[in-house]
């Protein structure tokens, strides 16, 4: 068996998770546009939703461009404090 030729790319697999955060409660239904549009820019962030009800956010990402620490330190930083965590 042969092995890669030269100039060979090889392209990782994406791993996709979805994540959903527990935040304190968001300060009006504005918070919804602004995180979702925040996450949409990120890098490996494949889709972010808003529960305003629930102090949720809820995340499909690319593990291989971006994690869990990295999404819940930008939630916090628009002003939104994760309490918690589940990656499913």
């Amino acid at each position: 068996m042969e092995g890669p030729t030269e100039g060979t790319i090889f392209q990782e697999a994406a791993i996709m998770y979805t994540a959903s955060f527990r935040t304190q409660p968001f300060a009006s239904p504005t918070a919804i546009q602004d995180i979702e549009s925040a996450l949409s820019e990120q890098d490996g962030i494949i889709s972010a939703g808003v529960e305003f009800n629930d102090h949720k956010v809820n995340v499909e990402y690319d593990s291989m461009k971006t994690d869990v620490e990295k999404i819940a330190n930008l939630i916090t930083k628009l002003g939104y404090p994760v309490l918690s965590t589940k990656v499913s």
